[in-house]
């Protein structure tokens, strides 16, 4: 955090943090709710379709979780990513062939034909293609500094977030 920081400024961090601190609770009980539900449905489409909104769910804790520890000050630092290179071009491989997989599905005429299978598979694709971007940019040179903000705004862009 800054060496210095007025009442106002130091209040309204620790209201953020009450915010987030509640928003992570409700995010937990959203997941329980969605545990229960797949528990009583047996329809298998919207048995996944809950397990995604579930696993967002978990995602948004975890992105709430970033939040509060940015707004205590801490900051990221990432000065050395050798031990990273081999596994990220691991998963830059992984997911150009997604993508590849995806692109490939999506020029089916009988799946053009079905909207909500297309924007699945789009949806899809689209998750992919951002992943690798946002990791390609991580692993494009071996030292990078990367202050909270600029953190925050690659992994926005690797969600879709327009920031």
């Amino acid at each position: 955090m800054a060496a210095y920081m007025d009442e106002t400024e130091r209040k309204e961090r620790e209201q953020a943090l009450e915010i987030l601190k509640e928003q992570i609770r409700v995010e937990g009980e959203l997941i329980g709710l969605y545990e229960q539900t797949l528990n009583e449905i047996d329809n298998k489409p919207i048995q996944h379709m809950f397990r995604m909104i579930r696993t967002d769910s978990m995602k948004h804790i975890e992105m709430l979780q970033s939040a509060q520890e940015i707004i205590r000050g801490q900051d990221i630092l990432i000065e050395d990513r050798k031990d990273l290179k081999a596994n990220l071009e691991k998963h830059l491989e992984l997911e150009k062939a997604s993508i590849e997989k995806g692109e490939q599905l999506l020029h089916y005429r009988w799946v053009r034909s079905k909207k909500g299978l297309y924007a699945l598979i789009e949806n899809w694709r689209n998750e992919e293609k951002r992943h690798h971007n946002f990791l390609k940019e991580l692993s494009e040179k071996p030292y990078v500094s990367l202050d909270s903000d600029r953190l925050i705004h690659l992994l926005a862009r690797a969600r879709g977030i327009r920031i």
